[in-house]
């Protein structure tokens, strides 16, 4: 019951299912007896829909009284790390409607008691629908005063018509209908985030030149700068798998959030941009071509394997041998269904051989999803895949035809944020949102 929202993790655990402690209340008792006598501890399992379930607690603790005080999720979940919180009761009070601890043999004893079934909020053991009994309950709470008013001032408008039966159902079934729509709202406000268009930046290579020597090689000092200027903004780096799952309407991103990317696995990519990201409290994800790595001027599994356990770039597909381009090795968009299936499954054998974990998404070779390649990547369950088309990523396209913004060398740092902005592609409709 302890494992939810594994996508919104932070990576590199956002592929791994994090379970509880296994005896909660065993470790809660331990870390009471750390901090010291007279403070207590427990670990709590809250959300924001109004529930809190105390997982487990040490000796003394109140365990539904603790639930009530924590129900509003005071700590929040948009950072998606592990908080800890002080809870100090006010002086000689208690919150409104608290429960008075229960003597039961439930209660826990020494530091080999588990946290019992009976101990859990009905909102976690009893209620299937408890989450939405929960945003019910708000939002008759958030109507309450309308409603009062709305019935007073009908009421003193026509006290005869309300004396009608009839009349007495009809007002009943409009405030029904107004409490049961704003739950709706309120449920939908929570579950849905808002279908904002997302800047996905795209880059290849960089360079410790101060001049690009050519095509889409970055000079690093202008890479730190854009990346400064993203910190500086308030932008916030998310993983491609928070975005395929923010655009499916599973997850919600923070107030300014940016993808970067890096295609074709350039040695760069560690040496150069792997630092300044580091640094600057920053994520990326790379896609690799599973032949070129190990070679001249590309990374190594080493260093795939150090930026992934960092957290820093998660790994991703762009082919195992499928980004040619020449006679002898034509690229993929000419192979059949099956080849690309084969090739897209040798890369992930490679890495997980390797000890690599990759990411779900995709980046097509040439940035040209044919038929049968994008076929081919939504058979092996990729659930996000990249072209080179400019523009914002957004749910008016396909999952697996998104679009990003590639970075050109030479580019002025206004420029540069101008791009990242929806109403830069509105105004240039050529290039789409």
């Amino acid at each position: 019951a302890q494992i939810d929202d594994i996508l919104g993790s932070v990576p590199p655990y956002d592929y791994y299912v994090m379970l509880g402690p296994r005896d909660s209340s065993a470790l809660s008792n331990k870390i009471a007896a750390g901090l010291g006598e007279g403070v207590h501890a427990a670990i709590i399992d809250a959300n924001d829909l109004g529930i809190a379930w105390a997982v487990g607690y040490s000796r003394g603790v109140d365990a539904k009284w603790l639930e009530l005080a924590m129900s509003d999720n005071p700590a929040g979940n948009q950072e998606q790390m592990t908080p800890v919180v002080i809870v100090r009761p006010e002086p000689e009070s208690k919150p409104e409607n608290t429960l008075e601890p229960e003597d039961s043999e439930d209660a826990v004893q020494g530091d080999d008691a588990v946290l019992n079934e009976t101990s859990k909020t009905p909102s976690q053991s009893e209620f299937a629908g408890g989450p939405f009994l929960r945003a019910f309950g708000k939002a008759m709470a958030w109507t309450a005063a309308t409603v009062t008013v709305a019935g007073e001032c009908v009421a003193h408008y026509s006290r005869s018509a309300l004396a009608n039966p009839r009349m007495r159902r009809v007002v009943a079934g409009v405030l029904l209908t107004l409490v049961l729509g704003t739950s709706a709202l309120a449920w939908a406000d929570r579950r849905v985030p808002l279908d904002v268009p997302v800047p996905v930046l795209l880059y290849h290579e960089l360079t410790a030149d101060t001049v690009s020597p050519k095509g889409m090689i970055v000079p690093l000092h202008e890479f730190r700068e854009q990346m400064t200027l993203l910190k500086d903004c308030g932008y916030e780096s998310i993983t491609a798998s928070q975005l395929e799952a923010h655009l499916a309407g599973r997850g919600t991103l923070p107030s300014r959030p940016v993808l970067i990317t890096f295609d074709d696995g350039y040695e760069s990519v560690y040496t150069l941009a792997y630092p300044v990201l580091r640094d600057l409290g920053l994520r990326a994800t790379a896609f690799v071509v599973g032949t070129t790595l190990r070679t001249p001027n590309h990374m190594t599994f080493e260093q795939l394997r150090e930026m992934s356990a960092s957290g820093v770039v998660e790994i991703a597909s762009h082919t195992y041998a499928g980004h040619g381009g020449t006679a002898d090795a034509p690229d993929i968009r000419s192979w059949t269904e099956d080849q690309v299936i084969a090739d897209l499954s040798t890369l992930t054998a490679v890495l997980r051989a390797e000890k690599v974990p990759m990411a779900p998404a995709f980046a097509y070779p040439f940035g040209d999803p044919s038929a049968a390649l994008e076929s081919a990547v939504r058979k092996l369950g990729f659930t996000i895949a990249f072209t080179t088309e400019n523009g914002m990523s957004s749910r008016t396209v396909s999952l697996l035809s998104q679009r990003r913004i590639t970075v050109w060398p030479g580019g002025d740092g206004a420029l540069f944020l101008r791009r990242l902005e929806p109403s830069y592609w509105i105004d240039n409709p050529e290039n789409g949102i």
